[in-house]
């Protein structure tokens, strides 16, 4: 059992190929007439492609020969009338054709049997130059693009660059004018404004006593309420009055009316009155004494800058105590703001 199973294992397949293949379908190629299987895409005689020129031939159940059937003849009893086909390299009766000019290469090349019979206008030729010249036009085309947006990219920056220094320029140019003309006006402010509004300035008289000029000299704090073409203000002297055996504390309170021009350097005259005291220290007694005044001065506010001005004034004043009076030349020169 075992032997005639072995045996089936090894014929059973050899059986059932053999079998395919005499009912397998077999082609034969029309230039050569050879058969083959229809497994074969190209024939190896002349290249002819099987697979869409080749002819299927199905075999026919063949009837077994008979003892009066003729033996069909061999090749060696067949005479060679040429009938047959033959390849060339068994017998070298047949050659390809060589050095045929091609229409479509003009270069001599060797053209199978299957490329004349076809024609140039079916045969799949030689497409690598026109491969290279339609990549060389892309390339070309891309780079002709490329080239285009690049130069459009490099005109827009231009062009907004030109127009952000444009618009720059303009922007400066606005400025200057702008700080010119609020130069101007602030120039020409300074030919409009009056008296300014505070001013701290030193004061000098003289209150003269036995042979001693007596010259009194402190600090004088101003302030103006008007300041226009009329001037009205206030001030408070605080001082000292100089003589030879002592020195007096001076106290003294104006009040300050008068006339201005508003320019830049604006000439003013104003009365001055008012009140204050004296401190006198006699007889190892501190003696106040009640001090009264009045005159009139005149000067001029020289305006440097539109909080700064100088202003020089001359004036004559009459003071007076309970039992003496003075008439004296006074100076200031204040700094007003």
């Amino acid at each position: 059992m075992n032997t005639l199973a072995r045996f089936c294992l090894f014929f059973l397949p050899i059986f059932l190929h053999t079998l395919i293949a005499l009912h397998a379908d077999t082609v034969r190629c029309p230039v050569c007439g050879q058969e083959f299987d229809d497994s074969v895409v190209e024939c190896p005689n002349d290249g002819t492609n099987l697979a869409t020129e080749g002819r299927k031939v199905i075999h026919a159940e063949r009837p077994l020969p008979r003892d009066t059937d003729d033996v069909p003849a061999t090749d060696a009893d067949t005479p060679d009338d040429g009938a047959r086909y033959k390849r060339p390299d068994v017998s070298g009766t047949r050659r390809r054709t060589t050095a045929v000019a091609d229409d479509d290469d003009p270069l001599p090349a060797e053209r199978s049997d299957r490329k004349r019979r076809l024609g140039s206008e079916r045969r799949p030729g030689d497409t690598r130059n026109e491969e290279q010249r339609q990549r060389a036009a892309r390339e070309r085309q891309e780079r002709e693009q490329f080239t285009a947006a690049n130069e459009a990219i490099w005109r827009e920056y231009a062009q907004a660059q030109e127009a952000w220094q444009n618009t720059q320029r303009l922007a400066a140019e606005e400025a200057e004018t702008e700080r010119r003309r609020e130069a101007e006006k602030q120039w020409n402010a300074l030919w409009r404004r009056g008296a300014p509004l505070t001013s701290l300035g030193a004061r000098l008289w003289w209150m003269k006593e036995g042979n001693s000029p007596g010259p009194t000299y402190g600090a004088e704090l101003g302030a103006n309420i008007l300041r226009d073409r009329i001037r009205l203000g206030l001030s408070s002297f605080l001082g000292t009055r100089a003589l030879t055996t002592r020195h007096e504390f001076v106290f003294f309170e104006s009040l300050n009316v008068g006339l201005q021009y508003p320019w830049r350097f604006a000439p003013w005259v104003v009365a001055r009155m008012g009140i204050g005291a004296t401190v006198a220290h006699r007889f190892g007694n501190h003696t106040p004494y009640l001090l009264r005044g009045f005159g009139v001065e005149a000067g001029i506010d020289c305006r440097i800058h539109p909080h700064f001005v100088l202003s020089p004034s001359l004036g004559f004043m009459h003071y007076g105590i309970q039992d003496a009076n003075w008439n004296t030349a006074a100076f200031q020169l204040a700094i007003g703001f």
